[in-house]
Order: C-alpha cells, then sequence, then structure tokens
C-alpha cells in the first residue's frame, strides 16, 4: 500500500459536458493543493472545471510539441489553437522535453519560470558490462565507440518532430 488514493474519475469523451463538474467536486470534496492532467481532454476538464478555486494549483504535462502534426508540420486545426490558449490557465506547465517547452514558449508567449521540462533519465551503471550484437553497429553505420541509447516511448510513423526527440 502506498499511501496514495486513486479517484477514478470516468471522462464521456466529447459528449460529456459534465465532466469538469465531477472533477470540480471531487477536487472540493478532496481539499486537494495539486491537480495535475496529462491530456488533452483531461486538460481541457481541469482548466473548465477548477481555474478559480482558491489553493489548488493546477499542472499539466505537455507529452507532444502544441500544434504538431506527426510529420512535424505546423497543424492549423481550431482545436490546436484553442488548445494553445488554454495552458497558459495552468499554475504550471511541465514538458516531457526541451524542444517541447521551447515550442510551447514561442507559440505561446508563456515565458514563466515555473515552467518547465522534466525529462526522463536513465541509470546507464545498470547496463555497464552489457554487450550488443557486434554486427549492429556495422550494418547501421554506426561508430564503434559511439554511446547508443534506447527512447522507449510512443512514437508512431513520424512522431519524432511532434515528440521533439532528435532522430538517431
Amino acid at each position: 500500500d502506498s499511501g496514495v488514493t486513486i479517484h477514478a474519475l470516468d471522462f464521456g469523451g466529447k459528449r460529456d459536458p459534465l465532466a469538469p463538474l465531477r472533477l470540480r467536486r471531487l477536487v472540493r470534496e478532496q481539499d486537494y493543493g495539486v491537480v495535475h492532467a496529462h491530456g488533452r481532454r483531461e486538460d481541457l476538464a481541469l482548466v473548465t472545471g477548477c481555474a478559480g478555486l482558491g489553493g489548488v494549483d493546477l499542472v499539466t504535462t505537455l507529452h507532444d510539441r502544441v500544434n504538431m502534426l506527426p510529420s512535424g508540420e505546423r497543424s492549423a486545426s481550431i482545436f490546436d489553437r484553442v488548445y494553445l490558449r488554454l495552458l497558459p490557465r495552468f499554475d504550471r506547465v511541465l514538458a516531457v522535453s526541451r524542444a517541447t517547452l521551447e515550442d510551447y514558449i514561442k507559440l505561446s508567449g508563456d515565458r514563466r519560470p515555473s515552467n518547465t521540462a522534466v525529462t526522463n533519465g536513465s541509470d546507464l551503471t545498470r547496463l555497464a558490462g552489457l554487450r550488443a550484437d557486434p554486427t549492429f553497429r556495422r550494418r547501421h553505420g554506426i561508430d564503434p565507440s559511439a554511446l547508443l541509447l534506447v527512447l522507449v516511448a510512443r512514437v508512431r510513423g513520424g512522431d519524432f518532430g511532434k515528440k521533439g526527440h532528435m532522430r538517431l
């Protein structure tokens, strides 16, 4: 038992206008100090339901670059433009990469110091002594002395541009 209580709040998709109100009621009943959302639908419910509640910090994590298609091209959709205007209503915006944060700041002008990039780290000491297939580097034209890292993330097709990761 971690001591953390999880409250499942089912969102019924785009046709669930009461989700923000259910979330607001839960936040008030539980007297939360911080509420953290991890997706566009959840961000919308959190901001529309809980903005203005005193004593509650609203935080979101950007997992993708804002207004970016999987190909790395800019999106012109109205939803993406509205979403970009919604994000500064959070008390803090976290981004999964420096490129994602810089993209958000450039597009929104939101330069608050509370916004930050929080990148995942890997403990490489656990990998010391492991050896990969010796033909891998040769087959892919990789220098034998280059450090290789593995990225575990939702990267589909051309999502490298959208995520803000560089191709290895």
